[in-house]
């Protein structure tokens, strides 16, 4: 039976409407029976100016059982806004017709009024706590709680006025798709940035009306993010957990696209409460820079300056324009009293009064350790001395703040803390000093991984990547691309099913090298015997997927070589990686499982044995920067940079001081997109620019081939090369446009094990990762270029358009099976690939072929030369937001291509009908998507 929501809601109005006279010259009292009374009383009385909420004393008093002390009354009123919560949650999900026969637009009056009434007090009490004559600090205590009260309340009229809006546009929301977010963060900055409103909250209440509209929004973890368009999750979920790794700048740029996004779409909710996510932590971000500023500019000695820097925002210190205002303001006697603090702490062991002061202090120290670092082993070594005792001060700073203030925890200085441990302990590896290097694992593995880092809770990422796989951006320089794939499966094996997180990332070839070090010294050291850790040799094997009860079963052994497996004592976590380097995709490649019962802090300590433990934690600018730099430096000079085995050695290659002042503009202008599945990478729009200009015009992927044939009928009939049926090949172009283009890796991952194109040889040649296309260029539609000329031969030609360019993809002239594996040797003497000439087999060495997208639209255009087999490699997934159309060879094709598309329930290719964005026939200009405009 359902509660009387009626009785219920009136109940908490007539709470409301007493809260909303609460002003100068009255005073709140609770009965015996809990309920608050309202009494007006004569200031001028005695008992008046003792007794009145807004006296000259916090009121303390009492009588029987009733009591006016501020710390009763404003318990009470906590109690009401929290059975109002509580009820909007329970009477939305049980019963949200009935909404239609109850007045909550008295309610909603009600509250609103009781917010300000609230906040005025606040104020009146902050007033108060200035004055000599008064308890100040009991004045300021109350102010606080009776501010924190307001913003409790205007974040609950926020909720209803959106479920007000929902009634008057007559809709009910859908049980089982409003999961309690009630679209309230655009309500919330629709309201609070009225004009009216602005004029009556200054910079920092509009800060805290929107963190507290904003946290409602996110009440109940997963529900907001479920809420947003799909494409959108993987943006909700940093700004969410860890908004401090994006700049306002990238934040102007989502919501730009979001505004194109939402003209396009017809349901397009979702998308709007993210834009108005977006726009409100602009302002708040905005608004908590101003305040800096003005603090700082207003500071009078060292010690402000570090205080100051402890109670800012934490999310915009890692603003760009915020660490160079640091960098004018921090002097070298900050830098100075800031140790000394740490130091202090450190050695006493003796909590500080303020807080405030360590937090500052780490902030300054961080950036100094930092600086120390480096970009090169070289400078880290030259700095190895300071780097310990600044590491020790940190660490001991860290352990604090966690202790005090949890959720003040710094990410970026977590990270930093394990990088540098890694480091340490990959240097003492080197140098044979085993007990050292065991010494740092082991303090390593001391740190509590924040609740805030990427994987800093199990159960977040498993609810987040239910439905389909999830890509992190996480990690320093060990997790190659900082992407982190995450799904939770459900996994048949020996007769029983269990639930598991299953994560997968690569590693560079040196970062590989390091792993395989730290592998070798765990199975000599003891480590593994003292932490009851099981090592297995074994083969790299995936699971099939089974649609009908959305399981992952039959494991099947690929040919992707050896592999070693280590289980931690509780049998929850496992951590398998290639051993052979014959199989480069599988060598780097590192695959853990872990039970969806195991807790962050246990997967932490396991992956930090390895030195894998960044790969669940936040990357931070200097990360992001690094591996931006190397994508450019590998895209503009793919011979020189081809071989290097390290971002730091990539960068060495670049000798050209315009080269490198080019790439350092260019890595601070990408930006993160979606490009494909959630995953999460940053694209370079310049890249688009010097494609199109170079003739480029697209790229082109060819479906329905189905392998060579060299039966003699079949050759005369219809030559070497076989393809699908037209109907097989429009049901995968279904796929394609539903879930974009995936690599062998990739399908693996989602248990699709199937022969590819050549899955075998990628594995080994590294590419096995990638996903292949073939780069068009202008010349091609202005000749009618027979598409079917291409090496792999099929009967659908798949368009996506000239944007993907801004991935930095890496490419050759003619086909090299993607190499990637500068180790590789292919085993056969004599290669023959399809409509080329036979060669000796691939090798390594030919890395070094690698040219740039523009040389390769140069040649292609060079007397209509077309490369039939130039190939240009994008990494794991391209997104279908990328492909605008596809090619037919007849007119009976395109009508099968409509029928089959329609059926399985796609009508158009963003956003243009089938019958148009399907064509017949050779490439022509008609079929050339316009992203630039010269």
């Amino acid at each position: 039976m359902l509660p009387d929501y009626s009785n219920l809601y009136n109940s908490c109005q007539r709470a409301y409407d007493k809260i909303g006279q609460f002003e100068n010259g009255n005073y709140f009292y609770v009965k015996p029976d809990g309920d608050l009374e309202l009494q007006k009383v004569d200031q001028n009385s005695l008992i008046g100016a003792w007794s009145a909420t807004i006296g000259k004393t916090v009121t303390n008093w009492s009588y029987g059982s009733e009591k006016a002390d501020w710390r009763s009354v404003t318990s009470e009123i906590e109690k009401v806004n929290g059975q109002l919560k509580n009820l909007l949650d329970a009477h939305v999900l049980e019963d949200p017709d009935s909404s239609r026969d109850l007045n909550i637009k008295k309610l909603d009056l009600a509250i609103e009024q009781s917010a300000r009434a609230l906040h005025k007090v606040a104020q009146d009490y902050l007033e108060q706590s200035k004055q000599r004559w008064t308890r100040g600090t009991d004045k300021k205590e109350a102010s606080t709680a009776y501010e924190k009260l307001a913003r409790e309340s205007y974040s609950l009229h926020l909720r209803l006025n959106c479920i007000i809006k929902e009634l008057d546009s007559d809709e009910i929301p859908n049980a089982d798709e409003f999961d309690g977010a009630d679209n309230v963060l655009t309500s919330a900055f629709e309201t609070l940035t009225d004009p009216n409103v602005l004029q009556e909250m200054d910079l920092e209440n509009f800060e805290d009306a929107w963190l507290n509209a904003k946290q409602e929004a996110f009440s109940g973890g997963k529900d907001f993010l479920f809420n947003l368009a799909k494409q959108s999750d993987a943006i909700g979920d940093i700004l969410r957990r860890s908004p401090e790794s994006v700049s306002i700048k990238q934040l102007k740029e989502w919501a730009v696209e979001l505004n194109k996004q939402i003209k396009k779409s017809d349901q397009s909710q979702g998308l709007k409460d993210l834009h108005a996510l977006i726009q409100g932590d602009i302002a708040v971000r905005q608004s908590s820079m101003v305040k800096l500023t003005d603090s700082l500019k207003e500071a009078k000695s060292e010690g402000d300056v570090i205080r100051i820097l402890g109670s800012a925002n934490h999310v915009i210190l890692e603003e760009p324009a915020v660490k160079a205002l640091l960098k004018e303001v921090v002097s070298e006697s900050h830098q100075r009293l800031a140790e000394s603090l740490l130091r202090e702490y450190k050695e006493s062991g003796k909590v500080p009064d303020s807080i405030e002061l360590i937090k500052g202090a780490s902030v300054i120290v961080h950036e100094s350790l930092k600086s120390s670092v480096g970009d090169t082993s070289a400078m880290f070594i030259n700095h190895r001395e300071k780097i310990e005792d600044l590491h020790g001060l940190l660490f001991s700073a860290n352990t604090l703040i966690q202790d005090i203030a949890p959720n003040a925890a710094s990410t970026m200085l977590q990270t930093t803390l394990v990088s540098v441990f890694n480091q340490l302990a990959d240097i003492c590896l080197l140098q044979q000093r085993t007990q050292r290097a065991k010494a740092y694992i082991e303090g390593c593995q001391g740190i509590r991984i924040s609740s805030s880092h990427p994987v800093g809770d199990i159960g977040r990422v498993a609810d987040m990547s239910k439905k389909s796989a999830t890509w992190l951006e996480a990690g320093d320089q060990t997790v190659r691309r900082r992407n982190v794939r995450c799904q939770f499966k459900k996994i048949e094996s020996g007769g029983r099913t269990t639930e598991n997180l299953c994560f997968a990332f690569t590693v560079g070839e040196a970062e590989r090298e390091k792993l395989s070090r730290r592998m070798s010294f765990l199975s000599k050291s003891g480590l593994l015997e003292d932490q009851s850790i099981k090592q297995e040799i074994t083969k790299a094997t995936y699971q099939t997927f089974d649609r009908s009860d959305n399981t992952y079963k039959d494991t099947v052994t690929v040919n992707a070589g050896e592999a070693v497996s280590y289980t931690d004592s509780s049998g929850k976590i496992t951590l398998t990686i290639g051993t052979n380097d014959e199989k480069w995709n599988q060598y780097q490649k590192i695959n853990v499982t872990a039970d969806a019962s195991v807790k962050a802090e246990d997967l932490y300590a396991f992956l930090t044995l390895f030195g894998l433990s960044t790969a669940m934690m936040q990357s931070r600018r200097e990360d992001v920067m690094l591996e931006n730099k190397a994508r450019l430096a590998n895209a503009v000079r793919p011979k020189e940079t081809a071989l290097q085995s390290s971002r730091e050695e990539t960068l060495d290659a670049i000798v050209s001081n315009a080269d490198k002042v080019m790439i350092e503009k260019r890595a601070e202008n990408m930006h993160l997109k979606d490009v494909g599945k959630g995953r999460m990478e940053y694209v370079d729009s310049h890249a688009i620019k010097d494609f199109w200009l170079s003739g480029g015009r697209g790229f082109a992927a060819t479906l329905g081939h189905d392998g060579v044939t060299f039966n003699p009928l079949e050759v005369l009939s219809k030559g070497f090369y076989k393809t699908q049926k037209i109907e097989s090949a429009a049901t995968t172009l279904g796929y394609i446009l539903k879930g974009g283009l995936i690599s062998t890796f990739e399908r693996f991952e989602m248990g699709i094990i199937g022969a590819g194109n050549a899955p075998e040889e990628n594995i080994e040649t590294g590419s096995a990762n990638q996903v292949f296309t073939r780069p068009l260029t202008d010349n091609q539609f202005e000749s009618a270029h027979d598409w079917r000329s291409y090496a792999i031969e099929g009967n659908i030609l798949l368009l996506m358009d000239a944007r993907l360019a801004e991935r930095l993809p890496y490419g050759y002239a003619k086909d090299r099976a993607g190499i990637r594996n500068p180790h590789h040797v292919s085993k056969k003497m004599v290669r023959v690939a399809q409509k080329e000439r036979p060669e000796r087999g691939l090798r390594g060495e030919m890395m070094t072929e690698r040219e740039t997208l523009s040389d390769i639209c140069k040649k292609q255009r060079a007397n209509n030369y077309t490369l039939p087999t130039a190939e240009v490699m994008f990494e794991d997934v391209v997104g279908p937001d990328y492909i605008y159309g596809a090619v037919v060879n007849r007119p009976e094709d395109k009508a099968e291509v409509i029928r089959v598309l329609t059926g399985m329930g796609i009508d158009n290719i963003q956003g243009v009908p089938l019958n148009e964005a399907i064509f017949v026939g050779k490439l022509d200009k008609s079929m050339i998507k316009q992203v630039y405009e010269e």
